[in-house]
Parts: C-alpha cells; sequence; structure tokens
C-alpha cells in the first residue's frame, strides 16, 4: 500500500484524476464533492466547533461578534463558518490557515480569538497544545459532518467492496477496538454514532 498525503482538496483530486484509489482521512461527505468523486458509507460523524482558550469570552457562537478566528482553507469549516456568519449577520474576521498547528498557534498566541474545524480534530490539538488547560472546547455544534471515504465515481464495483469490508468492521465488533484504540480517551461513542454504524451496514 502506498500512502500519499495531501490537504483536503488536494487528496479528493488525487481520487478523481486517478492518482490515488481511495481517500482515507476525516473527510466530509458533500453534495458539491459528490460531482467529483463518490464516497464510501460513513465512517464517523462528528460536529464543527470552536476552540477557545480558558475564560474566553466566546462561550457560543454569536459572541464571535467584532472577534477574529482562523479556519482551515478550503474545508467544509471554512464555508459553514462563513455562511453562519452571514446568516446571523455577525461582524467577525475570518483568517484561513494552511494547516490546523497554525491555527492553534495563532489562537496560543492571541492573535485569533478562536480556532474553527471539527471537535475531534479540535480535541486532538488541545490535548497535544504546549499548555492544554489553558485551551477550552466551546459546547455549541456549529454543523453536522458526515466523514466518509472518497474514491473513483467510475467504480461501483471497488465501491461495493469498500462497504463490504466497513460492514464487516460494524457488524463483526472491531470497531469497539478501533474506536477505543483511538478516541477511548474521550468516552463511549455517541447514540448518533453508534446509530451511524447500524445504518450504514449492508445486509448479505
Amino acid at each position: 500500500m502506498n500512502w500519499i498525503a495531501g490537504s483536503v482538496s488536494e487528496r479528493l483530486q488525487m481520487v478523481a484524476k486517478g492518482r490515488a484509489d481511495l481517500e482515507c482521512a476525516n473527510t466530509t461527505q458533500t453534495q458539491s464533492r459528490l460531482a467529483n468523486v463518490d464516497f464510501s458509507n460513513l465512517i464517523f460523524i462528528d460536529g464543527g466547533g470552536l476552540l477557545v482558550k480558558a475564560g474566553s469570552p466566546v462561550n457560543q457562537f454569536t459572541d464571535l461578534a467584532g472577534k477574529r478566528v482562523a479556519v482551515l482553507k478550503g474545508t467544509t469549516n471554512e464555508t459553514r463558518l462563513n455562511d453562519l456568519l452571514r446568516l446571523f449577520q455577525i461582524s467577525a474576521t475570518v483568517v484561513t490557515v494552511g494547516d490546523a498547528n497554525a491555527g492553534l498557534a495563532m489562537l496560543e498566541g492571541g492573535s485569533v480569538d478562536a480556532y474553527a474545524g471539527d471537535k475531534v480534530k479540535l480535541v486532538g490539538l488541545a490535548v497535544q497544545a504546549k499548555e492544554a488547560a489553558k485551551l477550552a472546547l466551546v459546547a455549541e455544534d456549529l454543523s453536522i459532518e458526515p466523514y466518509a471515504m472518497a474514491l473513483p465515481r467510475n467504480d461501483s464495483a471497488f465501491r461495493l467492496e469498500v462497504n463490504k469490508a466497513l460492514t464487516q468492521v460494524y457488524m463483526g465488533g472491531d470497531i469497539e477496538q478501533i474506536f477505543t484504540q483511538w478516541l477511548g480517551k474521550l468516552g463511549r461513542p455517541t447514540g448518533l454514532l453508534a446509530a451511524m454504524f447500524l445504518l450504514n451496514s449492508i445486509p448479505n
């Protein structure tokens, strides 16, 4: 197996152009992305959120008025953040960054008031931060992010094999071990996530 790293847009382009067979990351399935690539059944459900400094006055989305918020360029988080700001008529400065560590550094350094991203990624960033106790995750969900693996649009047989493998993982119990290994410190899967595993299993 040959792994190729890249940003979200780069990974999806590689699949669309045939330079990669499968994209395995925290990638949200969207209608616009389905125009260029196909997707497997869902593999995870997350929510978009905000990472802030502990004690920050930003306790919900509307508190971003007059603030600066960083977000990863080219992601669904960037699109939904801008959409929500327009919808609620909130005047905030959006600062796009090339990678999550840059966003975290800006938050820690005080050049932005919040960093927007998928919550599971925000928790991972906070845990690895120099002073994790000085960071906090805003409880409010800004969006729902359904993750799936991108694959070529013209290969339904390959998609079926991928979905068969996912069904085996979900129904055979492997998902418990996988979740515990990577996310067990965060607690048990939510009811929504457990239901997603069942609903995305294909009966024989």
